[in-house]
């Protein structure tokens, strides 16, 4: 029993240490804190881990520089558009880029052409669908022109505003 005194004799002695110490810290600190100024008017840090204090009076700069630019970069430039690379002559550029009209016309007739074959190979599509059904079984061809109808009715019904809707 003599030595788990003498552990808790000493726990309590270091405990009292510590806060001794943090006391006196902190009057340190609070020392340093009111006076010391550095010589570019700012005040000194508690050690050299901690931030800089800054003035909340001093006004901030309304255009400030968030990423720097080299001059590199400042100074590059575009020949299209200076006017070093000569004059810009506009019958010229239309006689060099005049292929790029009849590639559009060319383009677009290409486009148009395949949407009407898509159509008419969807329509075509139908038509075969149902000639197959009406040479196999007359009763099955009524059956899927009947679930075509209640789907069709159905598309229709949603687009019809919902007071005006009636249970048929």
């Amino acid at each position: 029993m003599n030595k788990e005194e003498e552990e808790k004799e000493s726990l309590q002695e270091d405990t009292e240490e510590d806060t001794e110490k943090e006391t006196e810290e902190d009057t340190e600190e609070s020392s340093s804190e009111e006076g010391e100024i550095n010589t570019k008017g700012q005040k000194k840090r508690r050690n050299k881990h901690a931030p800089m204090e800054v003035t909340s009076k001093k006004p901030v700069s309304r255009f400030r520089q968030i990423v720097e630019i080299s001059n590199s970069v400042k100074h590059r430039r575009d020949p299209r558009f200076d006017s070093l690379s000569g004059k810009f002559n506009e019958d010229l550029f239309e006689k060099s880029y005049s292929f790029l009209d009849e590639y559009k016309k060319s383009e677009i007739e290409l486009i148009t052409n395949e949407i009407k074959k898509e159509i008419d190979e969807k329509n075509l599509e139908l038509i075969d669908k149902f000639d197959k059904l009406q040479n196999s079984d007359p009763k099955v061809l009524e059956k899927v022109i009947e679930k075509r109808r209640k789907k069709n009715a159905s598309k229709e019904h949603k687009r019809v505003p919902f007071k005006r809707r009636k249970i048929a």
